[in-house]
């Protein structure tokens, strides 16, 4: 014992080490092969879910079809071939409303590649329960495949709503304005309509205008439960709400920047192709009903599609089903068309604004997720940029339940 020395002990605890690190790798590879297979597996039987909601809120619709082709037989084709194309000039615009956004942003991405996403994810938001926000997952996943960042994805689909939004009312005010009761309007009709666009067109400089300091991180609240003897359940939730709000400063900084480094030209273009998309569908609504021959008035109209758009998310089912339909028809029938023409004018406006997308996007967006789920990822040199670009919004882990113990009682 007098001649030796106590082995090193970083040494000892490298060598032991070195055999259980070999040991872990194939444990660990068994286990990343046992998460891919699951994976596989989710993707499967969400893939199914997605069919098979489809067929169920498709089957749905049948029930809204006449019951003779007589009542469509006496239709003028050439309405109708203009509220189909008037249908699809509708989407056009709404795919070069978020194409405009995107490449504002900086992203590359095809006009090709933004139409088929821009079905797809119409598709699944009017066909699959909880629509809106399956819709922009699905398109967030597909533009991480295409190479563009989270932050810039986001940006843009969040813009992008606030531009359609923004869009209807900018279409309402100047349906107002033009068939309103009054001809010619008067100054104060103008001046309401000149202001409401003012106010739309002016969101990226309002922005821009606001001081630094209004972004700038603010020093985050002292967690109670370091100096407090609270309970397990509430600490959890103290950490929960945290992590969440958190979360939610993380995406609202990223729009904020994204809308500061929105050039006005890009927000006026996307601004107009959502006023666009609304004014070409609600002029689909219009042809179907000059088709049939049923006699409405521009007001009529402009109120049975701002119903239209309201059944879509107040209804609990995906696209309005159950309440656009019989809603569309009993407004037509109440402005004074018959009821066989209303609920044809029914049928051909819902034939293009959803049986039309969801027959066309549907097959589209399972086509596109099979593409990435087989092997269409991005690059390295992409995936690593995004990372790098996400990690504020990825540095916040949720805290694990089990880990919350709660403290000793005060002696």
């Amino acid at each position: 014992m007098t001649g030796s020395s106590p082995p090193n002990s970083s040494q000892s605890t490298q060598t032991s080490r070195v055999p259980r690190d070999k040991a872990a790798v194939p444990a660990n590879r068994a286990a990343g092969a046992g998460a891919t297979a699951w994976t596989r597996r989710l993707r499967l039987a969400g893939t199914a879910l997605v069919v098979i909601a489809a067929v169920v809120m498709l089957s749905r619709q049948a029930r809204y079809l006449p019951k003779s082709p007589s009542v469509l037989a006496t239709a003028d084709g050439r309405w109708v071939l203009a509220a189909g194309g008037l249908s699809v000039l509708s989407v056009l615009a709404f795919a070069g409303q978020q194409l405009v956004l995107l490449r504002a942003l900086g992203a590359q991405l095809s006009a090709r590649r933004a139409l088929m996403v821009t079905y797809a994810q119409t598709a699944i938001t009017m066909i699959v329960p909880g629509g809106s926000a399956a819709g922009t997952a699905y398109t967030l996943s597909n533009l991480r495949a295409a190479g563009i960042t989270v932050d810039a994805a986001l940006g843009a689909l969040t813009l992008s709503g606030i531009a359609s939004l923004l869009g209807l009312c900018g279409l309402y005010a100047v349906g107002a304005v033009l068939f309103g009761a009054a001809w010619p309007p008067g100054a104060p009709q103008v001046a309401a309509v000149l202001v409401v666009m003012a106010l739309i067109c002016c969101l990226p400089v309002a922005v821009r205008s606001l001081p630094e300091r209004a972004f700038r991180r603010r020093r985050q609240a002292a967690n109670p439960t370091r100096r407090l003897r609270t309970s397990a359940l509430v600490a959890c939730r103290w950490r929960w709400g945290r992590f969440w709000m958190r979360r939610a400063r993380e995406v609202g900084r990223a729009i904020v920047v994204a809308t500061r480094s929105l050039r006005e030209r890009d927000w006026f273009v996307a601004v107009g192709l959502a006023g666009l998309n609304w004014a070409t569908d609600a002029l689909a609504l219009a042809a179907a009903a000059r088709a049939t021959g049923a006699d409405t008035d521009p007001q009529t109209l402009g109120l049975a599609y701002l119903a239209v758009q309201v059944g879509r998310y107040v209804s609990p089912l995906p696209g309005g089903l159950g309440i656009v339909e019989p809603t569309l028809a009993l407004l037509l029938s109440s402005a004074g068309a018959s009821v066989t023409d209303a609920s044809a004018t029914t049928l051909i406006y819902r034939a293009f604004s959803y049986w039309h997308i969801a027959a066309v996007g549907l097959p589209l967006g399972l086509w596109m997720n099979g593409r990435i789920t087989h092997g269409s990822q991005p690059s390295e040199s992409t995936t690593a940029v995004a990372t790098m670009t996400s990690a504020s919004l990825a540095t916040v882990k949720p805290p694990e339940p089990a880990s919350i113990s709660p403290l000793p009682p005060a002696p």
